[in-house]
């Protein structure tokens, strides 16, 4: 297990304890709070895939709201986790409470589990329907898909390519 920062009231006067930011493999925040060098890395495709980007554009919000890095520690920890406790979160928590996670929850999941604290509120994302590929396998059967999820992902899918420009992207939303 590791500490947390000391609980207090966060930049916006919210009374809340601690936020932890648990990423997956892709651990550019993670060096940054262990170095306090700031160097994106390539993307390492995980089980979390949302959470796959080696050069997040969140560390612009924290740097901005704690320019010193060491006043950001005293706000905020980093925890990593590995794919491998990403599937092991989902098996587990399915086989004692028949809960269904996404890797996402899944992540958050685990971070729980690894710092000292109580009174956490885990945000889930999106539902493991959307994981179906990832989630059935672990737990070893089908995925319920809830009707207005179902509706979205039997929608067609429009899309239209424009040049990279401003004048080109203006174009696309007068029409």
């Amino acid at each position: 297990e590791m500490p947390l920062p000391p609980s207090g009231q966060k930049k916006l006067g919210f009374p809340i304890a601690n936020v932890v930011l648990a990423t997956n493999a892709n651990h550019s925040i993670g060096d940054f709070f262990s170095s306090g060098v700031w160097k994106p890395n390539p993307t390492i495709a995980t089980l979390a895939n949302a959470m796959d980007v080696g050069n997040p554009s969140n560390i612009e919000r924290l740097r901005a709201l704690y320019p010193s890095l060491e006043d950001l520690k005293k706000e905020v920890a980093v925890v990593s986790v590995s794919d491998q406790e990403i599937a092991t979160a989902i098996q587990s928590e399915f086989k004692s409470s028949g809960e269904i996670f996404c890797p996402h929850t899944a992540t958050a999941i685990v971070a729980e589990k690894k710092v000292k604290g109580k009174n956490w509120i885990l945000v889930s994302t999106a539902h493991p329907a959307k994981f179906e590929s990832i989630v059935e396998p672990l737990i070893g059967q089908k995925i319920e898909i809830p009707s207005t999820l179902a509706s979205l992902l039997n929608r067609p899918s429009l899309f239209q390519e424009i040049e990279p420009s401003l004048a080109a992207f203006k174009s696309s939303i007068e029409k």
